[in-house]
């Protein structure tokens, strides 16, 4: 994929649906359906196709903690991206572990907008 991407001109590729982690336990957490191991396997293909990556992580999420955050950050330098944007925000979908674990905490209050 990554170099029919390049083939059609693209520079630059933004990680598909934001790895938000590279420590398996944090993408758990967040109900990735990737891996570290599929996170790093794809920034390597893209960048060994000639593509700048950009990587976008979600730092200080629910259940974060130190070692996750280590983990993650001992992966991007592994992967060595073009690019790394790093947030302390977190996105919330309806009915995924993490927006529930809130809600029933008292954090988050519904309506959730679908």
């Amino acid at each position: 994929m990554a170099a029919a991407v390049q083939h059609a001109g693209a520079v630059t590729l933004h990680q598909s649906n934001s790895t938000d982690a590279v420590d398996d336990g944090q993408l758990k957490r967040l109900a990735k359906l990737f891996n570290a191991d599929a996170a790093e396997q794809a920034n390597r293909q893209r960048m060994e196709a000639g593509l700048r990556v950009c990587q976008t992580l979600i730092f200080d999420t629910h259940a974060e903690t130190a070692a996750s955050i280590q983990a993650t950050c001992r992966a991007l330098r592994g992967m060595n991206p073009t690019a790394v944007v790093a947030t302390t925000s977190v996105r919330l979908y309806p009915g995924t572990p993490l927006a529930e674990s809130l809600i029933a905490a008292g954090s988050v209050q519904l309506p959730l907008a679908a």
